[in-house]
């Protein structure tokens, strides 16, 4: 194991539990404790989490990459938030890669999958392959055909975290691993 993704992080559940939990917050930096920084360097891995950032007054849905030495090495804020959720969530103001020993990397959170210019600025950007964490929809009939078209489109790999599912796609939108928990998320 080279990399672990955690599916849109420990904040996920009703809106109502994400503002009860976005009043606190959390920094990119340091908020995701010392386990995920220490898991890191302790197993050498990469580890993508998905975490509510507070930003001065602004709550964020962010995500971000720790390098096998436990630092900080990309950090993504949601740049396509659903309208369901504008009023808990202020819009990302970033899009980059990481370079690592696996490839350049890209992590957008899922809805920014849904929108074919987020991913080919990835692309732009000299991604190899891109980090999904989701909290949101998910499946053979509602995601995968989403993530499917975006790898096509692009000729990216799309690794897609879920509490669900689990999705890798192909370049050519073909799909390499899928493994489902269950038809429907209970939270």
């Amino acid at each position: 194991l080279k990399h672990l993704a955690d599916p849109a992080g420990p904040l996920g559940g009703s809106i109502r539990h994400q503002q009860m939990l976005a009043r606190q917050g959390i920094d990119a930096a340091t908020g995701l404790g010392a386990a995920h920084h220490w898991n890191a360097r302790r197993h050498r891995l990469h580890i993508c989490s998905g975490l509510m950032e507070r930003a001065g007054d602004k709550i964020f849905n962010a995500a971000v990459l720790i390098d096998p030495k436990g630092e900080v090495i990309l950090h993504h804020r949601k740049l396509n938030e659903l309208e369901i959720a504008h009023d808990l969530y202020a819009l990302g103001d970033r899009l980059q890669v990481a370079h690592t020993s696996l490839g350049t990397v890209g992590v957008m959170i899922c809805a920014d999958r849904t929108e074919p210019r987020i991913v080919r600025r990835y692309r732009e950007q000299g991604a190899d392959f891109l980090l999904c964490p989701s909290g949101g929809m998910f499946g053979p009939d509602s995601n995968d055909p989403i993530v499917q078209s975006r790898s096509r489109e692009n000729n990216l790999p799309i690794l897609f975290v879920h509490p669900a599912e689990f999705l890798v796609t192909n370049p050519d939108g073909s799909i390499a691993a899928r493994t489902l928990l269950g038809d429907r998320l209970e939270i």
